[in-house]
């Protein structure tokens, strides 16, 4: 094309032509070269290098140097311009395979950087990496020689390699802790596979299960467990594991297992004699992973035993967050694991790591504690919510759904939003609790809260409750039920499932099925005034101890004067505590409150007869209370 013609010599009159004579540097002329000589695409398609226009220089200009006249032109009208300097650099490194010229010139352009710049440390820990690569292309030529002393030409290298590793490893971590994005992990891991493929290669073994139990203790085995603690970081911070790059470092790990069965043989031989055994414990846990292709269809044998070795790593590595990331995704799927236990966990992974995922689950942990009847926990987890939304602040999916409230006990009530299709009604009644709350704020159809817990607050969108009917600003004060789930900027209810008291007793009123709305798959009868029920404690209050019922899905009040016969009870944990089982009357139904029950009746129905009070696990205490 005719614009392209003579371009080198209209770019370098360009550059020349915005430098100011007094000196001052224009931040808009900076702007503007920056976008025509600096600004690349990075995707998954074209994954290009340098610049639209740095390429057609290369492309058309028969001057073979066009490109590195353009950066030198650069650097010489703006020295002080850092990412001029690191661009020079890059050049060197890719098109000239030139590393000492590539790292004196990055180093100069950190040198001169006003600030901690992530992006000039990765371009450092690149340039390290291309003089790697090229290394590694001499051991592979030398490999396949004839020469006679090949083998310490080799090891020579490998050793050369290694520092080399070193150093870029150095500038990749520096890199994440300034900004902590994808890119940092991803050329490290990119490195690791490179590393250990070619060490494969030249090791003349059968198989990658033969070449580790051949360098065993060695360090392609510490690289290997490396490469998977970044995988694992980098996880959480690519939410929606759609990153192509990232998806393709994780491909690269796994070629390097190779048949799971022998891997996992390798790594139990190892176990024993190796001096370091949190390597070998976390690379059986990632190959069970992938051979189970996850923990959820792992026995509870072998879940078992996996927590098993995160404990031992955890308590050797208490400072590396990944063991626990680990153990947390394999405790969901463990009964034997506890929603204290999880939550001890989970902030020792907080404390550890600061990571956004430790702050999201603590929280989730807590809500599910209070939910369960531990009030105290409810502070704790509008702190944590709070917490967890500020760290959020620039994720794009901040407020996505990632996990559901459901049924079950302890971490069964943890449900990933990959099992669970929002438009199939049944799975929802199947999977997940259902939950009770007071509609407190409506701003617009488009917005509004629900108060649950004492404090914690849901959004929903009030337009699609009642079926699509929408709640209203009537509706203020009204008591809704609902499913939710947790977004890392806090609760969010399911909103076509958002339906008010009012709306379930009228369709259930005019018998139309289709419409009802299920409050829960166990929720199978009714109750009436003067019934009799079992119920447990679930959570106690100043003046409440909240009840639960079989077959009820909502709780129960028993308030502080229907705990005793007479006498004046100080505190409701005189006379019941969480996890007490109760014999119980209904004694009313109160719009605000819901039923009420009593212990006193129960007492009374009971005054004439011989036999001891029902409430059998409480006769110390019930004693001391009724005259009887």
């Amino acid at each position: 094309m005719y614009w392209k013609q003579n371009l080198l010599s209209r770019c370098v009159e360009f550059i020349e032509d915005t430098k100011m004579e007094n000196g001052i540097v224009s931040q808009e002329i900076l702007n503007i070269l920056r976008t025509m000589f600096i600004t690349r695409e990075n995707d998954a398609i074209t994954n290009e290098q340098f610049s639209k226009l740095i390429y057609d220089l290369r492309e058309t200009q028969h001057e073979a140097n066009a490109v590195r006249i353009v950066f030198e032109k650069l650097t010489n009208c703006y020295p002080e311009e850092p990412h001029f300097w690191a661009h020079l650099a890059r050049y060197y490194s890719y098109e000239e395979e030139r590393a000492d010229l590539a790292i004196i010139h990055i180093n100069k352009a950190i040198e001169i950087s006003q600030k901690k710049d992530p992006l000039l440390y990765h371009i450092k820990g690149m340039c390290i990496k291309n003089d790697i690569l090229d290394e590694i292309k001499n051991v592979d030529h030398i490999f396949k020689s004839q020469l006679s002393d090949k083998n310490i030409q080799i090891s020579n290298i490998i050793n050369t390699i290694k520092l080399k590793y070193k150093d870029a490893a150095e500038q990749f971590e520096i890199t994440r802790g300034l900004d902590n994005e994808l890119h940092g992990y991803i050329s490290h891991i990119q490195l690791i596979t490179d590393i250990i493929d070619m060490g494969y290669r030249v090791s003349l073994c059968e198989n990658r299960s033969e070449f580790f139990q051949k360098f065993k203790d060695s360090w392609y085995v510490e690289c290997l467990d490396e490469a998977n603690i970044l995988l694992e970081l980098a996880k959480n911070i690519d939410l929606e594991n759609n990153d192509y790059f990232l998806s393709k470092a994780e491909n690269g790990i796994l070629k390097l297992f190779g048949d799971y069965s022998k891997i996992l043989q390798t790594w139990n031989n190892l176990l024993p004699y190796s001096s370091n055994k949190d390597s070998i414990r976390r690379l059986i846990v990632r190959t069970q992973i992938e051979r189970c292709n996850g923990f959820e269809n792992m026995s509870q044998e072998l879940l078992d035993q996996l927590l098993g070795y995160l404990e031992e790593n955890i308590q050797n590595e208490p400072s590396n967050g990944v063991n626990i990331n680990l153990w947390f995704r394999a405790a969901r799927y463990c009964s034997k694991v506890s929603i204290d236990m999880a939550i001890a966990k989970v902030n020792q992974w907080k404390v550890n790591t600061d990571l956004i995922n430790s702050y999201y689950y603590s929280y989730i942990l807590n809500v599910i504690k209070a939910e369960n009847g531990f009030t105290k926990a409810n502070i704790r987890a509008i702190e944590l919510m709070k917490d967890c939304s500020y760290k959020a602040r620039f994720i794009p999916n901040r407020t996505k759904v990632y996990e559901w409230l459901g049924k079950g006990r302890e971490l069964e009530q943890l449900v990933s939003n990959k099992i669970i299709d929002l438009k199939n009604t049944e799975l929802k009644k199947q999977k997940l609790k259902l939950l009770v709350g007071i509609v407190s704020e409506w701003e617009h159809p488009g917005a509004g809260k629900i108060d649950f817990l004492d404090g914690i607050k849901i959004y929903f969108r009030p337009s699609q409750g009642n079926k699509g009917k929408g709640i209203t600003f009537d509706d203020l004060g009204k008591k809704v039920y609902f499913f939710a789930g947790f977004s890392y900027d806090g609760i969010r209810a399911d909103d076509s499932s958002v339906v008010t008291e009012f709306y379930l007793s009228e369709n259930q009123k005019g018998g139309d099925t289709k419409n009802e709305v299920a409050i829960e798959t166990n929720n199978l009868r009714k109750l009436h005034v003067d019934e009799i029920v079992d119920c447990t404690v679930v959570k106690i209050t100043k003046n409440f101890a909240k009840v639960k019922i079989e077959g009820i899905s909502i709780e129960c009040n028993i308030h502080i004067s229907q705990l005793g016969q007479k006498k004046f009870i100080e505190k409701i944990e005189n006379v019941v505590n969480i996890g007490d089982q109760l014999k119980a009357k209904v004694i009313s139904f109160d719009h605000k409150y819901g039923w009420e029950l009593s212990l006193r009746d129960i007492h009374k129905k009971n005054s004439g007869n011989t036999e001891k009070f029902e409430n059998k696990p409480f006769m110390g205490k019930i004693n001391k209370l009724y005259d009887m």
